[in-house]
């Protein structure tokens, strides 16, 4: 029977109750201007890509296809960025029937009736999962810290970003700092976006509301909510004031 129990002593205990949690273990600072900023410092930017149905493609097609995805790897800064794909399959419409039955205008009580049986329909073939809904993102990852330094060095800025004794500690930058690095990051996307058009693939950036949602669903696959991201008041801005 002793071996059901779990002993814990009070120091135990409070060694527990020290460990950081996961709001401390995410790598992610703060979202805002339509990028996440990371406890290293670098950025991360988001994009919403429709993917290419090369089912019917020609050889030829698909060969150009190929092409333009390979001319957006080497059009990347290749020590300083790196991307991440991420595809997403829910067995869900997602807000589409709420969007449908909100935007429903129609003063004929007939075709309204018609439109509500048509979106009582929908949800129910939605709860048993009979709907699949795709989607393609793609993230791109900046260091300033890696592009900034001297090639072969790399490794150094991330000895001292990791080596650290204290896990709270994080990147302190102003706030014209960080719009001077924002800018270079954006400059570096609108290269990216060009090339990534070529593809043929329809894309969207993503805002601060939308990456906060992309983060969620990562954490938690089933949560359908859309809670929205709490502001906090903005750090460097206050700091470039005083």
């Amino acid at each position: 029977m002793a071996g059901l129990f779990r002993v814990t002593t009070s120091r135990q205990h409070e060694l527990i109750m020290r460990n950081p949690g996961l709001c401390d273990e995410l790598r992610i600072r703060d979202i805002l201007d339509d990028v996440a900023v990371m406890t290293s410092g670098a950025f991360a930017a988001g994009y919403e890509l429709s993917g290419l149905h090369s089912h019917y493609h020609t050889d030829e097609m698909r060969n150009r296809a190929k092409e333009s995805l390979e001319a957006v790897l080497r059009s990347m800064p290749e020590r300083s960025m790196r991307l991440h794909l991420r595809c997403e399959i829910r067995q869900d419409t997602g807000d589409m029937i709420r969007r449908y039955a909100d935007s429903n205008r129609n003063s004929n009580a007939i075709l309204a009736s018609i439109d509500t049986e048509r979106c009582a329909r929908w949800s129910e073939k939605e709860a048993p999962g009979e709907f699949l809904d795709y989607r393609l993102y793609a993230i791109f990852h900046w260091d300033p810290a890696t592009h900034q330094s001297e090639p072969g060095r790399e490794w150094e800025q991330e000895l001292r970003r990791t080596f650290r004794l204290s896990s709270s500690k994080c990147i302190q930058r102003t706030r014209h700092e960080h719009d001077r690095l924002l800018a270079e990051f954006t400059s570096l996307l609108a290269g990216i976006e060009t090339t990534l058009a070529s593809t043929g693939m329809l894309m969207q950036r993503l805002g601060d509301e939308a990456l906060f949602l992309l983060i969620k669903r990562a954490l938690n696959p089933l949560d359908n909510g859309t809670g929205s991201n709490r502001k906090v008041p903005d750090v460097m801005k206050a700091s470039a004031a005083s």
